[in-house]
């Protein structure tokens, strides 16, 4: 199997390879810039047959669809352009709800399965690498839902979505946090860590810093949440994106209705960000 002789952020040559109990997935970190990757390189083979496996027939609940307009309604009070481009979409949620509230949307996917899904919404969908995506026009946000960690080539794409933002532009983005809590209580059983599920582990300075570096300004980078459907399944052994009931959806919808799970949820957001081990790195960003 081929492996990676360079940081895939920094380019540094000097690799460390992370001992038990992450050996797995072939974790290693860069000396240089601190970054947690996989050292393994996936086949396109291997990524076909992991993918194809993905469930796709779950709806996105009201919560969702509230959360993703407020998101909406905060580029709207800090830009005047409507054209958003989700970087590796799915299925076209969130777009869809952005096309309801009057953006024009692109999004980038790979498995048919979703483009087809994408088109049938009337989405302007791109089937490949975010790479060789060129708009006629450069766009006014990116967004990249629990994305980033699934490339091999963080940089190359990071640098990418810069160029094809206006000056001014907005990114958001949400991928895990290598520092949760969760990670630390639950060590090798922690089911984030799967190749060739997820081939980047970011933490909020190293990811910050490199987009500084790209020419990025941060807006917020929130570190929040923690997910006691990751904590069950991954005590279980049971794969990240399992089909149990989601503990998490449950609990969010009682927060939405009793206030007391509302400030317990605020509270303990408000703490783990203070720390920065919430299970989900949350960031908004600005092209400079």
């Amino acid at each position: 199997m081929k492996r990676h002789q360079f940081c895939t952020l920094c380019h540094h040559d000097k690799l460390v390879s992370l001992a038990t109990p992450y050996r797995h997935a072939g974790l290693v970190q860069c000396k240089k810039c601190g970054f947690v990757f996989s050292g393994l390189i996936p086949s396109h083979e291997e990524l076909v047959a992991h993918y194809a496996k993905y469930d796709r027939s779950k709806d996105i609940s009201e919560i969702t669809v509230k959360r993703y307009t407020e998101l909406l309604t905060e580029f709207s009070k800090m830009i005047s352009g409507r054209t958003i481009l989700d970087v590796g979409c799915g299925k076209g949620e969130f777009m869809e709800v952005a096309m309801n509230n009057g953006w024009t949307c692109h999004g980038t996917e790979f498995d048919d399965h979703a483009v087809e899904l994408c088109k049938n919404k009337g989405i302007k969908i791109f089937q490949g690498p975010l790479s060789q995506y060129q708009p006629t026009h450069l766009l006014d946000v990116i967004t990249s839902f629990e994305v980033i960690e699934h490339i091999n080539n963080p940089d190359e794409e990071l640098r990418k979505i810069h160029a094809l933002l206006k000056p001014g532009g907005l990114l958001y983005f949400t991928t895990p946090n290598f520092n949760s809590l969760s990670r630390y209580l639950l060590k090798g059983k922690w089911n984030v860590i799967e190749y060739p599920e997820h081939l980047s582990y970011f933490t909020a300075g190293v990811l910050n810093k490199k987009l500084q570096d790209i020419g990025f300004k941060k807006i917020h980078l929130d570190t929040t949440g923690i997910s006691i459907q990751r904590l069950k399944t991954s005590m279980k052994n049971v794969p990240h994106g399992s089909t149990e009931t989601n503990a998490d959806q449950l609990f969010r919808e009682t927060a939405e209705r009793k206030p007391l799970y509302k400030l317990m949820k605020s509270s303990g957001n408000f703490l783990l960000n203070t720390l920065c081990l919430g299970d989900t790195l949350k960031g908004l960003y600005r092209k400079v």
